[in-house]
């Protein structure tokens, strides 16, 4: 696997992925797509190993201008510039299997925070609204801008996006085609914090950090939890919530934390 594209390291149970095609703002090929989808799994996998995840893009321009449009890229020449109605269950299924990359990082089970160190258009941004928590270096600019070229943002943007901003913003956003600054992403609840560039790797180490030391069991209950609130009836959500809370309570964790706790000391969580 040509790691140059994605650079993946973990270190004291938190990931990195960083999105290394700074050359032409961290466009994503068919390779680089690929490389996600494998990296994505193996975070999968991975159990307590990780704690949280990262992803961040290289260089100081761009998190990633979205789907690379240049015709050596496979995605567009066998998607996009030849599309055509004999090919329509074909094309369907090329976008559900690309989709489906996001949607693995969406249920990773531990929480994804988002670093965006700047441009974040089209596919870029519909990953990163994929993360639990997105932070934003100031100056940034946020945009799907998929109808000018003749398509809707595809790999999850129509649904993802209203569910954090609202209809009638996500409507702006997509119809228009327009970007939002950072003022604008922080207001509507596009971001949750914006960083100047000089601190957003110490900040979002940070935040992933504390969450790593908290109990994983809890954490990931709670992320389960809360995904499930946007679905589910209030009392269904409350049925679930129950079940989460069961996992926690019934687990070594809340022991330990209790211990800690009337001894005085950071707990020593293991995650079971």
């Amino acid at each position: 696997m040509a790691k140059e594209l994605i650079l993946f390291d973990v270190e004291h149970k938190i990931a990195t992925l960083t999105l290394n095609r700074p050359h032409v703002l961290n466009a994503l090929n068919l390779e680089m797509w690929e490389m996600l989808d494998a990296c994505f799994s193996e975070l999968e996998a991975m159990g307590d190993e990780v704690r949280a995840l990262i992803l961040t893009g290289a260089g100081e321009k761009a998190f990633c201008a979205g789907l690379d449009l240049s015709p050596d890229n496979p995605i567009v020449w066998e998607m996009l510039s030849t599309a055509n109605y004999t090919r329509r269950d074909q094309i369907a299924n090329e976008i559900n299997r690309l989709r489906d990359t996001f949607n693995v990082l969406a249920e990773l089970p531990f929480p994804t925070i988002a670093a965006l160190n700047g441009l974040t258009f089209g596919a870029g941004l519909e990953m990163a609204m994929c993360c639990d928590l997105r932070l934003a270096v100031e100056g940034a600019r946020f945009c799907l801008p998929e109808v000018a070229v003749g398509v809707i943002p595809d790999m999850g943007g129509t649904q993802r996006l209203p569910r954090l901003v609202g209809l009638a913003k996500a409507k702006e956003m997509i119809l228009t085609g327009l970007p939002v600054d950072t003022a604008e992403a922080l207001r509507i609840g596009l971001v949750n914090q914006v960083v100047s560039r000089e601190y957003l790797p110490e900040v979002t180490r940070s935040v992933a950090t504390r969450i790593a030391s908290m109990s994983p069991i809890a954490v990931r209950a709670s992320k389960r939890a809360l995904n499930q609130s946007q679905t589910l009836p209030l009392s269904e959500g409350f049925a679930f919530e129950n079940q989460m809370a069961l996992e926690a309570i019934l687990s070594e964790d809340l022991a330990e934390g209790i211990r800690a706790f009337r001894e005085k000391r950071p707990p020593a969580f293991r995650g079971c």
